[in-house]
């Protein structure tokens, strides 16, 4: 009896033994996936970071940087033309050379340029009349000394010499005896004062003191004046 006795408790502290290992091998596991539960939950509750409202901010003070750049910029603005006004003054201009035949007057006309305003008279000979062109003080009349008035404040006087305007198979000039060019500055009327033996004179209306250059042309025969702007 004593002996089997001795033989149950010593089984049963085996047991005991074997019971405690079991529980101390299983502890762990069970910690960890407590820690690992716990962990995971810290994680999931933490919010997100966001970067979003930073960069929108910057975005958008960027592009209004830009905006405001670009419509403070002041606008182009269109340069007047440098005016080339060599040959151009105030005194009289004239050619004495006496040509072999009576050239007739065909036109005249007027036209705008960046710098200056052109008149010109169009002739329909190779000949290319005298003529003196100078500036000159009203009254102004023609060959029945009736006075002629003429639009402007200053006035250039061109004498065209052996030429006319009107006269049977030599000339056939159909235009108006008063030209008033529209949109002009420096010429307010061309006139037509005298057209009588061979001689033919116009006076150009101006609204001030305006240098001027004469030239000439060919095919057809012409002489324009330039008044400056």
């Amino acid at each position: 009896m004593p002996l089997r006795r001795a033989l149950s408790l010593i089984v049963a502290c085996l047991v005991a033994v074997a019971c405690s290992a079991g529980d101390t091998s299983t502890r762990p596991a069970s910690t960890a996936s407590a820690t690992t539960t716990a962990t995971s939950s810290t994680t999931a509750a933490t919010p997100p970071t966001s970067v979003s409202p930073t960069t929108t901010a910057a975005s958008t003070a960027t592009l209004a940087s830009t905006t405001t750049a670009t419509t403070s910029r002041p606008a182009a603005t269109t340069l007047r033309p440098v005016c080339d006004l060599s040959g151009f003054s105030t005194g009289e201009k004239r050619n004495d050379v006496v040509p072999p035949a009576i050239a007739g007057l065909v036109s005249v006309r007027a036209g705008l340029q960046d710098c200056y305003e052109r008149v010109v008279f169009d002739f329909n000979s190779e000949s290319l009349p005298n003529y003196q062109i100078a500036a000159a003080s009203p009254p102004f009349s023609g060959p029945s000394d009736q006075p002629i008035a003429v639009s402007g404040t200053r006035f250039l006087r061109v004498r065209l010499g052996t030429t006319y305007a009107r006269y049977p198979d030599v000339a056939n000039y159909d235009g108006p005896d008063v030209i008033q060019p529209a949109g002009f500055i420096a010429i307010k009327e061309i006139h037509l004062i005298e057209d009588f033996e061979a001689v033919v004179v116009w006076v150009i209306g101006l609204d001030g003191d305006r240098s001027f250059r004469v030239g000439t042309l060919t095919n057809p025969t012409r002489i324009y004046v330039d008044v400056a702007r």
